[in-house]
């Protein structure tokens, strides 16, 4: 049977062909293109697109060069899926990726790659380069060239790929059109952190050019902290060493693998090397999976005493199964390794060294047999050096050997306090993510991971006394690694280098536990009794046994306090987060696949804008053609989409940062003239006047939020990384708020103790916050970035719980805080610009703030400036009522769904004020409603001052409509908020040549609530509305664009029982049931005059029909307002009667 039968008569999914018949397909059709094998067989359930069908078609039909081009699309489509999707995740740990299957294809998928290069994310996104094959990619030196310096903001590169006939002559050796190249010349040696080389070739070019007598200065690798060689092949350290030399100042982590070729000859030249010129070298990794010959192994036993001696780190040496039986040929060397190396030395460099021996099996193995380390001497004394206790079972080798396992399985998975030593040195930890050791906040991932890892739930029975589940006959150890796998990557988001690391750390983990296995047949008493008592405390000393759940990592303080509680989730817990998750599921707050892709097209479509925008402003500021395109523009995200909390429907906050040849006009001109032209964008609104100006929009139906940041730089490379502080140099306040969006959000995350939680919860708070209307900075509550903030102010007290516990928590405290005592992260930094820092010492204003919530990146602003005494008590009854619900939720096992309950705010006053504001074209009242909008805070603030009422509650959305009129009169009652049935033309004596208009209007309402006259008083109360009323009406009409003939705004009071039914849901309109009642009254009723002056409730209003200003509130006899304390019990508290 050919190939060709085994494929399908049409596109289909491939997970229905088995995937035996898809690799035979592959290894049949693809001989000869090893990306293409790759794609097909490794990755064929999720690869199968129409070009892949055009390529199997095409390849049966022999057609191989325009097979070549649809691999190449192929390629790109697939892991280009995966760059968008980290990207959206975090840019900081997105990898770009470059294959290159044949030399033909390879200059066009270079190229290509370089366009996924993300320009949203706030840092140069490819900071991870693989290039892979590499024998395509010596052919195109050039090219390989051409991206690493297109790339400036590299850090982690990885070179790949094995030479043969095609790029080596006859005798293996680099052909001369090669020898002068240098591939190390090309690298970006200032920034470069990490570099794998496979198939180390690559360090041989110009083999001819360098040798030690060499004099050419050659750019040292300052940064280079992680060096991983592979694929070494005999002779490289010898030629090369001069190369090698330029890699190794700095390096704290080499890992050598594939060793199987090199023998003594060429690793001394290495050692020497590594001894002589490595003076940070704190990890040497020499893996090897093959069998090694026995020189070598003697040799590098006895680099290792040099090590122990002179460079001061632990030695890895992972063998293959032969070469454990030749390293027990060495005892007497090993124990007199033991004896030089542990002699004399403190207890830091034994503990190490017996830990890094207990995650190597095969070692550990031949060690045990030749009594290695693990004497009862040695231990106890390395034990009582670090002060630490030991089990009394010392004297028994196997009862030892399985303490040894649980142990090393207990620092892997938990940590132990007690052992900060064991994993830390200098404050640095040293398992996992050895790729972040120099940078702060390393050792909370780690302790992210062991928190992981320790809530698996095989893991816990295994740890918690059920010695059963070890002695089974069949215990599913891949099982439990896919287990603990997807767990751990659906925590965190790790790069290559950590992804190694970490299934190392896996790999030793799983093979520990096979080691208790086998040690548990034992005795099963003895193993009960370590798995309930603590491994660090002696049986003559009861009173230091602790439960291994006590044994909790070290928790390092994120916040300006410490932590309130350490604890780590119950079972319960984490079963009331499964639920939350659900029920968040459930409400649609996670967006699907498709949508996610869309708003990163979305992103692009808006880079390119930006870019476009930039060279418009250039070119017509009479800058070259050259010049205005290198100009640059980039664009950054922040908000919920950058937290990675955004659901289905939410809004993209967008930072566009341009040079400084463009101003802050020229955004609201020529880019907002520029998204005009686009068909995909409706809703274009512009808001100039804003506290931190804004262009709103919907992108392909997707909502933005732009705002605007001109930096004092001539060009906007890609690379541009707004954490550094001197960017805002020279900006001014706008600028710098807007920078800022992004920078907090960037801290928001780093000052974390678990991301996962934070995010969960945050979802949680954020739909509350929403359905309870009472999320929104503009109208005077809480944005999205508080609501971050608070919940991760919530997460650092409380660094080890899920994140249901989070949310109860956070209700519990955010209604008790003792407001106006600011919530911050981390301590406010004076830093070096002449910029303003929130003070209220030194500023009258940020001393008014109620309840003030501080930004932590530098300068250091309030985001909740615009709260007032209204928004706050509105916040504070919602707090109280959540806190109910969730105490409801944990004691009698409520659903989650009560919390999350509509809002009641047109079913809790009497009296509201109708704020309509109206235009004759859509893109006029976008503008002209914004800025109204915006303008809100100021009218609750001014009604605040109005003796006798108490509080004014705004509504956090306006209601838009749009209406079509024909006479004055309708136009009129439509700005007034009044729609009638249009009337017949014979009524109106009108004829078909007028051509009906249109208006546009929006709606905001202000809820008014008063106190409740005092029993026996007949004295009517003064309520002076008309003061804030024509203030608020004349602050608005003092924008610049405002037109009285096509522009109005109308503020005016309305009963309860007159609210539109478009603003009152089915629901709210059952609880109201007098509002049927009273319309129908009324319309019976004659229409009777308005009035200078409205008496209503004992109140007398000084509302006049001319200027529409609103007329008192008091609350309704069915929901008495929440907010004052004479309202609280309804039933004891006399309310004004109805009129």
């Amino acid at each position: 049977m050919t190939p060709a039968q085994y494929l399908p008569q049409r596109p289909c999914n491939w997970n229905e062909l088995p995937y035996e018949i898809a690799a035979l397909i592959s290894d049949q059709l693809f001989p000869s293109h090893r990306a293409a094998c790759v794609l097909v067989s490794k990755a064929w359930h999720q690869l199968w697109t129409p070009q892949l069908w055009q390529i199997v078609t095409l390849v049966l039909d022999k057609q191989t060069e325009r097979f070549a081009q649809l691999e190449t699309q192929a390629a790109l489509e697939h892991h280009g899926h995966h760059i968008r999707r980290y990207t959206a995740r975090d840019s900081s740990r997105m990898y770009g990726f470059l294959l290159g299957p044949t030399a033909k294809s390879c200059t066009q998928l270079s190229e290509l790659i370089l366009n996924f290069t993300s320009p949203y994310t706030g840092r140069d996104a490819t900071q991870t380069i693989s290039l892979q094959s590499a024998t395509a990619m010596l052919s195109n030196f050039e090219i390989v060239a051409a991206i690493l310096e297109r790339n400036p903001g590299l850090q982690r590169i990885s070179l790949s790929g094995y030479f043969d006939g095609k790029t080596t002559t006859g005798d293996g050796r680099v052909p001369e059109s090669l020898q002068e190249q240098d591939i190390l010349e090309k690298l970006p040696y200032q920034r470069l952190e990490f570099l794998h080389l496979n198939a180390t070739r690559w360090l041989s070019k110009g083999v001819g050019k360098y040798h030690e007598e060499s004099t050419v200065k050659k750019p040292e690798f300052k940064e280079l902290k992680h060096l991983v060689l592979s694929g070494i092949y005999t002779g490289v350290y010898s030629s090369s060493r001069i190369n090698i030399l330029r890699l190794l100042p700095r390096c704290i982590n080499l890992q050598i693998l594939e060793v199987s070729q090199l023998s003594k000859i060429y690793i001394d030249p290495l050692l020497t090397v590594l001894q002589q010129c490595c003076p940070h070298l704190r990890e040497l990794t020499w893996h090897d999976n093959e069998d090694v010959s026995d020189e070598v192994i003697a040799q590098v036993l006895s680099f290792s005493s040099c090590g122990w001696k002179k460079l001061y780190f632990p030695l890895f040496v992972n063998f293959g199964p032969l070469s454990c039986k030749a390293l027990m040929g060495h005892a007497e060397t090993l124990e007199v390794l033991d004896s030089e190396g542990l002699r004399g030395l403190n207890g830091e460099p034994i503990q190490r060294f017996l830990e890094n021996a207990k995650v190597l099996r095969h070692f550990r193995g031949a060690i045990y047999t030749r009594r290695f380390v693990f004497s009862e001497d040695v231990v106890i004394d390395a034990s009582q050096i670090l002060d630490l206790s030991n089990p009394n079972f010392v004297g028994e080798r196997k009862a030892w050997a399985c303490a040894e396992s649980l142990e090393s399985l207990q620092v892997l998975i938990t940590g132990i306090p007690r052992w900060d030593v064991l994993y830390r040195r200098e404050g640095q930890p040293l398992f996992l993510d050895l790729e972040d050791r120099a940078k702060a906040g390393s050792d909370q991932l780690e302790r992210r991971v062991y928190s992981q890892l320790g809530k698996m739930t095989k893991l816990k029975k295994l740890l918690l006394g059920h010695p059963e589940a070890l002695q089974g006959n069949t215990w599913d150890m891949d099982d439990i690694r896919d287990q603990i796998e997807e767990e751990l990557h659906r925590s965190i988001v790790v790069r290559p280098f950590q992804h190694w690391c970490l299934s190392f750390s896996l790999d030793a983990g799983l093979e520990l536990l096979r080691d208790l296995k086998e040690l548990s047949v034992l005795d099963a008493l003895l193993l009960h009794s370590f798995l309930n008592s603590s491994l660090l405390s002696l049986q003559r000393n009861p009173s230091h046994h602790t439960s291994l759940l006590d044994m909790n990592p070290p928790t390092r303080q994120l916040g300006i306090t410490p932590s309130i509680s350490d604890a780590f989730p119950t079972p319960e817990d984490l079963e009331r987060t499964e639920s939350l998750e659900k029920t968040l599921r459930e409400q649609g707050l996670f967006e699907s696949e498709e949508e996610s892709r869309r708003r990163e097209i979305v992103l692009g479509k808006l880079d390119k804008l930006v870019k476009e925008f930039v060279y418009l402003v250039s070119i017509k500021r009479n800058q070259g053609e050259a010049i205005a395109r290198e100009a640059g523009g980039k664009i950054f995200t922040f908000g919920s989409y950058r937290l990675g909390v955004h659901g289905s429907g939410s809004d993209i906050d967008t930072l566009c940062v341009v040079p400084k040849i463009v101003e802050r006009e020229d955004f609201f001109e020529v880019m907002y003239d520029l998204l005009r032209q686009r068909p995909e964008v409706t809703e274009l609104a512009a808001v100039p006047d804003a506290f931190t100006p804004v262009i709103t929009m919907k992108f392909s139906d997707i909502p933005i939020d732009l705002t605007f940041a001109r930096l004092g730089l001539n060009i906007i490379h890609e690379s541009l990384d707004l954490s550094d502080d001197s960017l805002l140099r020279n900006l001014d306040d706008r600028c710098i708020r807007s920078v800022n969006g992004s920078r907090v959000t960037d801290d928001i995350l780093r000052l974390v103790p678990s991301i996962p939680s934070f995010r969960l919860a945050l979802r949680c708070v954020k739909l509350w916050a929403q359905r309870r209307a009472i999320y929104s900075n503009m109208m005077g509550f809480l944005g999205g970035v508080a609501w971050a903030m608070l919940v991760a102010r919530v997460c650092q007290l409380y660094p080890n719980a899920c994140a249901s516990t989070i949310v109860v928590k956070f209700f519990a405290i955010v209604q008790s805080w003792p407001w106006p005592q600011p919530v911050m992260l981390k301590p406010i930094e004076e830093g070096p610009l002449q910029v303003r820092v929130w003070n209220p010492k030194l500023y009258q204003a940020d001393k008014a703030h109620k309840m003030p919530i501080i930004t932590p990146a530098y300068p250091s602003m309030c985001s909740t400036h615009n709260v007032t005494d209204s928004t706050k008590a509105v916040m504070f009854s919602e707090f109280k009522k959540a806190s109910d619900i969730v105490n409801k939720i944990i004691i009698e096992h409520a659903p989650w769904s009560l919390l999350f309950a509509k809002d009641d705010f047109f079913t809790s006053y009497n009296h509201y004020l109708q704020v309509i504001v109206s235009s004759d074209t859509e893109e006029r009242h976008l503008r002209w409603s914004g800025l109204v909008e915006s303008r809100i805070r100021h009218l609750v603030s001014k009604l605040e001052r109005v003796e006798n009422l108490v509080l004014a509650h705004p509504y956090i959305k306006g209601f838009d409509k749009v209406i079509h009129y024909r006479t004055a009169v309708e136009k009129d009652d439509a700005a007034h908020g009044v729609i009638r049935q249009p009337a017949t033309e014979e009524a109106d004596g009108m004829d078909d040549s007028q051509e009906p208009k249109t208006m546009y209007t929006s709606t905001f309402y202000v809820g008014l609530s008063i106190p409740p006259r005092e029993p026996g008083t007949k004295t009517q109360r003064q309520l002076a509305l008309a003061t804030p009323k024509n203030e608020f009406v004349a602050l608005v009409k003092t924008w610049d664009q405002y037109d009285e003939q096509t522009m109005s705004v109308i503020v005016k009071h309305i009963r309860s029982h007159d609210l539109p039914l478009d603003v009152i849901d089915e629901a709210d309109r059952k609880k109201s049931k007098r509002a049927k009642s009273k319309k129908a009254d009324e319309a019976k009723a004659p229409n009777k005059k308005r009035r200078g002056s409205v008496v209503q409730n004992g109140i007398q209003s000084d509302e006049t029909s001319a200027t529409s200003a609103g007329t008192p509130e008091t609350p309704s006899t069915a929901m008495s307002s929440p907010f004052l304390k004479s309202d609280a019990s309804a039933a004891n508290t006399p309310v004004l009667p109805q009129a």
